[in-house]
Parts: C-alpha cells; sequence; structure tokens
C-alpha cells in the first residue's frame, strides 16, 4: 500500500504499524485520519508518529485507547487538529499524549483529556483553540492538565478557549485551593497574546475573573471576543457593564460581547 502527495481523508481504515510508518514517511506533506484506530506501536504499545515533511496532521475520532502512549514528532508539522469528542467509557483517553513539533503554528485541541499530556514550547504558534472535554466530576488533576496545555501554548498569539473550561478550572479550585494559583502563574506568560476569545460564556463571575486578569497583563493585546450563551437582557446587561468596567493595560483594546446563536 502507498500513499502518494497530498491524502485529504483516510476513513476507518486498520494497518499494520510498520506499514504505517512507511506510507506517510516519504512526501506526504498533509494528512487527515477519520475514525482510525492508530497501530499498537512498539511492544510496550507507545506509538511515535515521525514524518519529517508532514505539515499538516487532522486527527478526527480517532482511537488511541489501545495504547500507552502517542506521540508526534514531526518537526515540518505547521497545523495540527485533534477532534476527539464522540462518546468514551469513562470520558477519558487512557493513553499519554505528547507533542514534540516546534515549528507548530496552529493548534486546535477538541477532545476528551488523555491520562497526561505534554507539550514541547510551541515557539512559533499563531493561534490556538483550547476545549477541553471531561465528564461531570472536576477531578484533582484536572488543574494540572490544563496547566500542561496553556505552559505548551504560552507563545501563542490568537487563543480561542471554551468556557467549559475555564469552569472546569474554577470547580477543580475547590477541591484545594492552592492549585488555584497555578492558572495565574500560566497565564501570565502569555507575552505575544494579541486576541482572545471565550465561547459559550455563561457570564459568571469567575469568568471575570479570568478577563481581567488577562486584560491587566495582556500588554500586546488588541483584542478580546466573547461569544455567550443566550441570557435574558437583565443579566447580558449586568454582566457586559462589569466586563467593559474592567482596567486595561494595553492601550485601544478592543472588547467585543455578543449572543450566540
Amino acid at each position: 500500500m502507498a500513499l502518494e502527495g497530498n491524502v485529504e481523508i483516510v476513513e476507518k481504515l486498520h494497518i499494520h504499524v510498520s506499514c504505517f510508518e512507511s506510507t506517510i514517511s516519504c512526501s506526504i506533506k498533509s494528512l487527515n485520519l477519520q475514525k482510525l484506530e492508530l497501530p499498537n506501536g512498539n511492544d510496550d504499545k507507545e506509538f511515535i508518529l515521525s514524518c519529517p515533511v508532514l505539515e499538516v496532521l487532522i486527527l478526527h475520532d480517532c482511537d488511541y485507547r489501545h495504547l500507552r502512549s502517542f506521540t508526534i514528532s514531526c518537526s515540518s508539522l505547521k497545523r495540527l487538529d485533534m477532534n476527539s469528542l464522540q462518546s468514551l467509557s469513562g470520558n477519558t483517553v487512557s493513553c499519554s499524549l505528547n507533542i514534540c513539533s516546534p515549528n507548530l503554528t496552529s493548534f486546535a485541541y477538541k477532545s476528551w483529556k488523555f491520562k497526561d499530556i505534554a507539550i514541547c514550547n510551541l515557539s512559533a504558534l499563531i493561534s490556538a483553540h483550547v476545549h477541553v472535554q471531561r465528564d461531570s466530576h472536576a477531578r484533582h488533576d484536572d488543574v494540572q492538565y490544563l496547566n500542561e496545555i496553556l505552559k505548551g501554548i504560552s507563545n501563542v498569539k490568537s487563543l480561542s478557549i471554551s468556557s467549559e473550561v475555564l469552569k472546569w478550572f474554577w470547580e477543580s479550585t475547590k477541591y484545594e485551593e492552592h492549585m488555584g494559583k497555578d492558572l495565574p502563574v500560566v497565564l501570565s506568560k502569555f507575552c505575544y497574546l494579541k486576541t482572545v476569545k471565550v465561547q459559550n460564556s455563561f457570564g459568571t463571575e469567575d469568568e471575570l475573573k479570568f478577563f481581567k486578569f488577562i486584560l491587566e497583563r495582556a500588554t500586546m493585546l488588541k483584542e478580546m471576543s466573547i461569544v455567550t450563551r443566550k441570557m435574558d437582557k437583565k443579566r447580558m446587561t449586568k454582566f457586559k457593564l462589569k466586563l467593559f468596567a474592567l482596567k486595561r493595560i494595553s492601550p485601544g483594546v478592543l472588547i467585543h460581547c455578543r449572543v450566540g446563536a
């Protein structure tokens, strides 16, 4: 089996690990995998995806649950999209995820939690979208998991984050108060941040704390866009008044707030 040029979609494909590696190790620059059960990897169920010329990697509803660890190590990779929100038993992927792609410029992570995650410093990163799905009960390791993602993308210029992620963080800090100190430390490293977008905002006081922290510290921030869930006019007006009253360190920063469709 051989694939040439750009591969757009490989759907429901099961192939042996040696075949999988030889297939993409040559000239493929774009790879879009949907509903793929990844190979078992080595004897320790560790699978490393390494392709020196791969620039675009899209993983949609792929299955990693049989692996102990999954490593993406592609030096030329510029775009990585991970979208895995299909129903899972336990709602947590049971393997570790490692991302080592220093030239990544676009990163979208919309997935259930892996067992743990490690992201190398992505110094070239321009845009990132983060939506981590979890079950209904926050756990002690939730904050650490989110921190690892944020540390890995701290050089990003445009950040889009779901309100569910913020809600997850604030709920988790109720278990151990000292864990709440970690997020401000991580967020303070976002020195190059120019745009922030929050989706599905609930208009809560905890979200306002997040907006306040960003506005007071992001010196290069140009725009903050907030899309809220549907709420009554009185509540929306109250939320906007508090939001627009927040102090801003970056002169001329624009704040947009609207109700989502």
